[in-house]
């Protein structure tokens, strides 16, 4: 079964999927944002999101700007240059005409039960990354903001690269642009008062979090009780299973 560009061979899937609790895995992040990027793409209304793949390329990039390496030798600098124009990638989304692009970002901690996944949102109006986290706490927290300044640091040697300051919908006169240089790092604020996970449900937390960003709803105002999370879960899983059955039924291909 083929789901948002990837391939569904993992007999498990959509039990993790559904299951409550059940860790869920980069593959299911990517499929999920994946879908949410189609969805921006019909709204229309300023928004695109990257899912785990997106991220690796990031944090190896940052890895490469903290060797000394030039921004030319940056480990995939054309694929990510590539994905930001909109030339590359599953749903390809160019970034010329949005207000805020959302990532899905891996904390990784043993590799296992620690891991984590969190929300970052680049708000280009405001200059600034917001970093939603469900399972708030100094540790991760610390993490977290730690691996998103990485974000913060690298992405504006591409923005400089890919044109972004020829914008005329963007404000470069306000507070926030005012005395800063093009490829100097964004500004990271963690946003309080999010919906906190009890269990391993990050990866769930995450994706609704930002489908409610792209559709302009209030999370903290209109996230249901953290118990009902498993409605969410039960809706991915459902939605996702019936869409890929229908696929092999039907024989459509493209997406």
């Amino acid at each position: 079964m083929s789901l948002g560009g990837e391939c569904v061979s993992k007999k498990d899937f959509f039990y993790k999927l559904s299951e409550s609790g059940c860790y869920l895995e980069s593959d299911h992040i990517d499929i999920l944002f994946g879908y949410l990027r189609k969805k921006c793409s019909i709204l229309r209304n300023g928004y695109t999101v990257l899912g785990i793949a997106f991220d690796a390329f990031v944090q190896a990039t940052y890895k490469s700007l903290l060797e000394g390496k030039e921004i030319g030798d940056w480990m995939y600098h054309d694929t990510m240059f590539n994905i930001i124009l909109g030339e590359e990638g599953y749903y390809p989304i160019a970034w010329c005409d949005k207000k805020n692009v959302i990532f899905a970002i891996h904390l990784k901690v043993d590799g296992k039960e620690q891991d984590h996944f969190i929300l970052a949102r680049m708000d280009f109006d405001h200059r600034c990354f917001y970093v939603y986290n469900s399972l708030s706490s100094d540790f991760y927290n610390c993490i977290a903001m730690s691996v998103v300044r990485g974000y913060a640091t690298v992405l504006p040697f591409f923005l400089d690269e890919v044109g972004f300051y020829e914008r005329n919908d963007i404000d470069f006169n306000s507070e926030a642009y005012v005395g800063k240089g093009r490829t100097e790092p964004f500004r990271v604020a963690l946003v309080v008062n999010m919906p906190q996970q009890s269990k391993g449900d990050c990866g769930v937390f995450i994706t609704t979090f930002a489908e409610y960003l792209i559709e302009g709803r209030d999370i903290s105002a209109d996230f249901v009780k953290i118990e009902n999370i498993d409605v969410y879960r039960r809706r991915y899983a459902t939605n996702l299973y019936m869409y890929g059955l229908w696929k092999n039924i039907s024989g459509y291909v493209s997406e």
